[in-house]
């Protein structure tokens, strides 16, 4: 089996012209090489704009935010409820806030955990941590006073059995 190639045909373009391989190659390399320069020029570009971009946002913002901040707070509104009636005073978010904060600030217990506010759950998690140490202390005490009697009464027992007198402490 003969494979033959005839580069005559390869080598022509879509008008018939012909082309040499050495001019086949150069242009080759020469698409290949500007195709790659011009996506690392761009994506370098777009890299930078990017870069100044996100830094002029965060001066913006650094600068702003303050100022926008206060006004959302202090803002008047008025409320609305889930039909979309509205509420005849007017009120703030820094208002409602406070008023939110008050009303998270009491203990409720509840027999369910997920109705519980953040505030009862820390005090609850605070009395809970200060009972355990409590019942540590309180065992080790314990401890200590059991062993204590229980050597006394062991050398009370034996010196009686012994017939020996032991000195009160």
């Amino acid at each position: 089996m003969k494979i033959e190639i005839d580069l005559q045909e390869i080598l022509r373009d879509e008008y018939g012209d012909k082309e040499s391989l050495a001019e086949s190659i150069h242009r080759q390399i020469t698409e290949t090489l500007t195709a790659n320069l011009k996506k690392g020029i761009e994506e370098r570009i777009n890299s930078e704009i990017a870069t100044l971009i996100n830094e002029q946002i965060k001066a913006v913002v650094a600068n702003q935010m303050p100022s926008l901040a206060e006004d959302l707070m202090n803002a008047e509104y008025l409320e609305v409820d889930k039909w979309g009636d509205q509420g005849r005073e007017k009120t703030t978010v820094r208002k409602e806030l406070v008023k939110e904060i008050h009303k998270q600030m009491t203990y409720k217990p509840d027999q369910y955990s997920s109705n519980r506010n953040t505030f009862t759950k820390a005090v609850d998690a605070a009395v809970e941590e200060h009972v355990k140490g409590f019942k540590k202390a309180y065992d080790q005490a314990m401890v200590e006073l059991f062993q204590k009697e229980a050597f006394e009464y062991a050398v009370n027992k034996m010196s009686e059995k012994l017939g020996l007198t032991v000195a009160k402490r």
